[in-house]
């Protein structure tokens, strides 16, 4: 990927393989403003227009003006972990579903395609991202199927999901997972 703001390469791919749920949404609100990217395109395409947009944005608020490049560079990949169903979410899902024993899904689209959820991010002058996800309308978060009792689904009233991130603290806790990521990582993030 490339770009003042692209990812270092071992996250691109972590990013596309595990956490590109948001970059198919196209939009997401950032301090009250809408942030758009290019959502028609491939993930690879999607993901580039999504850190270039983002980032810029973030580079223009005031309460994050005095941190790194480098830093906000790797912000797009934690907001995108952090709204990914298999970061946060699935850990929720899987509770649940031990609590109950039964299988649940999140819903995102409404029957005829349109979202239910809807993304911001709020930065804050302590450095920090609060990440929010936030379902719209009645009983249209969480279906527990139920085939017990001839009942077919239960439904969760409205809902909404956030969690917060530090941004001073995005580099130093990169995964590791890659062993070239780890010996390259000053290479990667361009201070080396």
């Amino acid at each position: 990927m490339h770009g003042r703001w692209a990812l270092p390469e071992p996250l691109v791919q972590e990013t596309l393989r595990r956490y590109a749920d948001l970059l198919r949404v196209g939009l997401v609100s950032v301090n009250d403003e809408v942030v758009r990217w290019s959502s028609d395109t491939s993930k690879e395409l999607q993901l580039r227009s999504f850190c270039e947009a983002f980032v810029e944005k973030l580079r223009s608020l005031k309460e994050l003006s005095r941190l790194d490049d480098a830093i906000l560079r790797l912000s797009s990949y934690w907001v995108c972990k952090a709204f990914s169903i298999n970061y946060a979410l699935h850990e929720v899902l899987t509770l649940i579903q031990r609590r109950v024993g039964m299988f649940c899904t999140i819903e995102t689209r409404e029957g005829h395609g349109s979202a239910l959820v809807s993304y911001s991010v709020e930065a804050t002058s302590s450095h920090r991202l609060a990440v929010r996800m936030r379902w719209r309308g009645k009983a249209d978060v969480l279906k527990l199927w139920l085939r017990r009792k001839g009942r077919r689904k239960r439904e969760v009233p409205e809902a909404q999901w956030s969690i917060q991130l530090n941004c001073t603290a995005f580099q130093k806790a990169l995964p590791s997972s890659t062993e070239s990521f780890r010996k390259n990582q000053a290479h990667i993030l361009g201070d080396g």
